[in-house]
């Protein structure tokens, strides 16, 4: 008769798994030490310890491709409808042009589509 296993528990969740074993786990790490506001608040060997430990960085500010093209697409469907109303107008045209001015701004929309998209990749590119 054979024994059987209980479920894995909270225990075994702390335990390093075999492709972790040289990491040490949060609980093995200790408390993390509450942000630091100021430097000159602290002792020199403590500023002189997060010296030791600081790494230059630069944060990539990237842009938000979907509010690029969203908003793109949007502002050529709105320029697209008024530049076909305001056209129509001129002309004094007395027949409805909805259908005209509905794919006018479905042109004007897909080239806003684009335009944003381009001007994406290039923010994308500079950060």
């Amino acid at each position: 008769m054979s024994t059987p296993t209980p479920p894995p528990g909270p225990s075994d969740a702390s335990r390093p798994s075999a492709e972790h074993e040289g990491t040490p786990s949060p609980v093995e790490q200790g408390p993390t030490p509450p942000p630091v506001e100021d430097l000159e608040d602290l002792d020199p060997a403590q500023v002189a310890e997060i010296e030791s430990q600081a790494v230059d960085a630069r944060v990539r500010r990237a842009p938000r491709f979907g509010a690029f093209l969203s908003s793109g697409i949007i502002l050529g469907a709105v320029l697209g409808f008024a530049l076909s109303k305001i056209v129509g107008a001129i002309r004094h045209d007395p027949t409805d042009n909805t259908s005209t001015a509905f794919f006018v701004a479905l042109a004007l929309a897909m080239v806003g589509g684009l335009v944003s998209g381009y001007l994406a990749v290039r923010a994308d590119r500079r950060s």
